[in-house]
């Protein structure tokens, strides 16, 4: 329909009065009838306005539907601006609940067409340059909408994003790309030594980030609280626990974790640079490599056993000698396993010499070929053909469109709160964390359906990465420049046992599923 209009409005600015509508049936009449006129052409004929497979239509290689989206930023803009703020219209349409929905669901294409941007700079810039633009623009957005927040005292949802972001990217991205990937292939294998690079930054920082949390830990005050026991008759009964307090910005936050929040963060970051050099210089062609070790293992046991493909045997001979035995009779069929007698071909008297010994891993059952994809020849979308000019206009554009949508979220937030019992946590754990990376959880999925299940994982990896490595340091850095005196304004890198235990075990089961080298839908489903 989009284009129907758009060639439509083409014509009538050119020639308004040179065009014609009528009925397919009276235009047939006049052609039986030969009353057509002379050079007359029919320029659009549509039948349907709308159809099931709305969703498949594409705009310059980007879904309909993210288009469709930008009318609701704008929407959203115009009504809390215009008639809220400036004609104080209260109305259903200006409600807090309603504005902060609609800001919801345009954070998802300006988060889109931002990365989209990102991505066709990075892909005509040189890798150095390339991977600069895409740490600092694919997350300076969210980092902008985290400093609003810490800006009105919306510290507990800050951490709630955080933490939601890496449990998002580690377990609840990679077990739907692999459940999705699964819909068409039984079992996908990948290289596992890329997983080596990202499992072992995934571990370091996140030591490095729970840090101050495990000092606080074991350092912090702790207070006795008491209370009756409640069995009646019983006096002088009280029942006492330890328990540690909320973080209060005293001596030893301002002595201790402070600056050892300033010294992680650093680490951190160095480690997010020297991660980049070593992904993208020194060792690219350890990490990007494709055949995976089952590859070459499988390709070593048919050489040792004497296999040779169909081109290399019609080149070298015809008739190929058997190394297994010294018998007179032909090779089996190329179909057949190498080295397992046939009852059809061999009798009792030759069966123990043409019986080769057979090693313990031949006897392990393995996929079929036809249940097994390898992600040699998959591949995604590539970036947007979109020159750079066109790009840098995008990028900054829908980066400021971004930022007022943040504000207004923000704005929007507390009566949410109010008019529903949600802890701002729980809120920022789930929907904060969730919906600015709807986008990833899209293309990943779509990834893994068309056969690329490792770029997937890496999408999961690497946005867990960059919250951990570049998101959390500015957060802290942020923090200590304004150097607010209430807790709930500030970052302070302390997070509660439970988020540290969390994410420690989510990390450990992702990067041990990782590690494996192949994806199912059982595995995803864990």
């Amino acid at each position: 329909m989009f284009n129907l209009n758009k060639i439509l409005c083409e014509h009538v600015r050119r020639r308004p009065l040179a065009l014609h509508f009528e009925k397919e049936k009276d235009y047939y009449k006049r052609v039986a009838s030969q009353k057509k006129t002379k050079n007359q052409s029919i320029i659009l004929c549509t039948y349907r306005c709308c159809g099931l497979h709305y969703y498949k239509y594409t705009l310059g290689g980007t879904n309909i539907f993210f288009f469709n989206l930008l009318s609701v930023v704008i929407f959203v803009i115009l009504d809390y601006y215009v008639l809220k703020e400036g004609l104080n219209w209260d109305t259903w349409y200006t409600d807090a609940s309603f504005l902060f929905c609609g800001c919801l669901f345009s954070i998802i294409p300006l988060a889109y067409f931002i990365g989209q941007a990102v991505a066709s700079i990075s892909a005509q810039s040189s890798m150095g340059v390339g991977a600069v633009i895409n740490a600092f623009f694919s997350t300076v957005v969210e980092i902008f909408l985290y400093c609003v927040a810490l800006n009105q005292s919306k510290g507990k949802l800050v951490e709630g994003s955080m933490i939601g972001s890496i449990l998002g990217g580690v377990l609840l991205l990679p077990g739907l790309s692999m459940c999705g990937g699964a819909l068409k292939r039984k079992t996908q294998r990948y290289n596992p030594r890329s997983a080596g690079v990202s499992s072992t930054m995934l571990l370091f920082a996140m030591v490095t980030m729970f840090a101050p949390s495990l000092f606080y830990q074991m350092y912090g005050t702790y207070e006795i609280r008491c209370r009756d026991c409640g069995y009646k008759g019983v006096e002088d009964c009280t029942t006492c626990q330890f328990t540690q307090p909320s973080l209060n910005l005293d001596t030893l936050y301002y002595k201790v974790l402070r600056p050892f929040s300033l010294l992680v963060a650093l680490a951190l970051f160095l480690a997010y640079v020297c991660g980049l050099l070593f992904t993208l210089k020194t060792h690219a062609s350890l990490i990007w490599a494709t055949n995976s070790h089952e590859q070459q293992a499988a390709q070593a046991r048919k050489e040792a056993e004497g296999w040779r493909s169909p081109s290399v045997i019609s080149l070298d001979q015809q008739h190929p000698v058997a190394k297994l035995h010294t018998s007179s009779r032909h090779e089996p069929a190329h179909g057949l396993k190498a080295g397992l007698p046939s009852p059809a071909l061999d009798g009792p008297r030759k069966r123990q010499q043409a019986t080769p010994k057979l090693n313990p891993v031949d006897l392990i059952p393995k996929d079929t070929e036809a249940d097994v994809t390898v992600d040699d020849d998959a591949g995604g979308h590539d970036a947007p053909n979109w020159s750079n000019s066109k790009s840098s206009v995008i990028l900054l554009g829908l980066t400021i469109l971004y930022a007022i949508i943040a504000e207004i979220l923000v704005d929007n937030v507390d009566a949410v709160l109010s008019n529903f019992p949600i802890n701002p946590k729980f809120l920022g754990l789930t929907v904060f964390a969730l919906v600015p990376n709807t986008t990833e959880f899209v293309n990943a999925i779509s990834f893994a359906v068309g056969g690329n299940v490792a770029l997937s994982m890496e999408i999961g990896s690497a946005y867990a990465l960059q919250v951990v490595l570049i998101q959390i340091p500015s957060l802290v850095v942020y923090s200590v420049i304004k150097g607010y005196t209430n807790i709930e304004m500030i970052f302070p890198l302390i997070f509660p046992r439970w988020d540290v235990v969390a994410t420690l075990v989510s990390i450990y089961l992702f990067t041990y599923v990782y590690a494996e080298g192949k994806s199912n839908y059982f595995k995803g489903s864990f």
